[in-house]
């Protein structure tokens, strides 16, 4: 593996002083230290920025918007700011196991032709429950069935900055940014995942149901639009079918949430 090659880490923060320490620290002291972290502050109004203020480490670059602008467009900032060799994604309460840079770094450098790895990753709660989740790990796997997603979770990513850079965030797809992006470009792109669990990430029971809804909405309206001017016309009633069935699927969620 070169260890001369710089890695940027983009971390877009909003609010996030609960667990903003223990996502950063995660990246400071990981096993590959070639490292640039550029923290983009949204705009916080907690103490976010007094946790921003107190860090001492050369590697760290702060950047802080004048107004609150979104995800997708915070990310945009932080990758064209980066000067690394590739771009890491982290999320502002998410934590990276020791090796993660490091192993991510070496696949990429083995195989020529993936722009975007992501891993495996084990998801918990604020009761400390554990789940595996395991990704496709192969590009036509990912791929498969485009119009349902790509199980790719978003804070495990690493791109090739070239690609990262030609292939930014869609700033009106905050809250679906990262499935668009993986949408409009699957098929002149090439995808990977690995096996082996990079990330912690965390989940929160009290995502608010309605956030939910509007989530799987706003995405299944952006695949719909790039589906129709990218000429995927049978994809069309596909995505329908999908949404209407993770709604279903939502629905029954709840009921058997509120029955307990």
């Amino acid at each position: 593996m070169n260890s001369t090659e710089l890695i940027s880490v983009v971390l877009p923060v909003f609010n996030g002083e609960q667990f903003l320490l223990d996502a950063v620290q995660s990246i400071l002291i990981q096993s590959y230290a070639n490292i640039e972290l550029i923290i983009i502050d949204d705009c916080s109004i907690d103490g976010t920025n007094e946790i921003l203020n107190s860090l001492n480490d050369p590697r760290v670059i702060l950047l802080r918007n004048s107004k609150n602008l979104g995800i997708a467009t915070s990310l945009n900032i932080g990758i064209l700011h980066s000067r690394g060799d590739y771009i890491a994604r982290m999320d502002a309460d998410d934590i990276s196991l020791p090796h993660r840079l490091a192993t991510q770094l070496n696949y990429l450098q083995t195989h020529n032709n993936c722009d975007l790895v992501s891993s495996s990753c084990i998801i918990f709660d604020d009761d400390g429950l554990y789940a595996k989740i395991r990704t496709k790990l192969l590009h036509d796997d990912i791929c498969r069935l485009p119009w349902l997603g790509f199980y790719c979770p978003h804070p495990t990513w690493m791109m090739r900055s070239e690609w990262a850079k030609s292939h930014l965030y869609d700033q009106d797809a905050s809250g679906a940014e990262d499935q668009l992006l993986l949408y409009k470009n699957y098929t002149h792109s090439n995808y990977s995942s690995i096996s082996q669990p990079l990330l912690l990430y965390r989940i929160s029971p009290n995502t608010p149901y309605k956030k939910i809804i509007f989530r799987r909405i706003l995405l299944a309206k952006l695949f719909i639009k790039t589906a129709y001017h990218g000429n995927k016309y049978s994809h069309i009633p596909l995505i329908i079918v999908s949404l209407f069935a993770r709604l279903i699927l939502d629905v029954i969620q709840k009921i058997k949430k509120s029955s307990l």
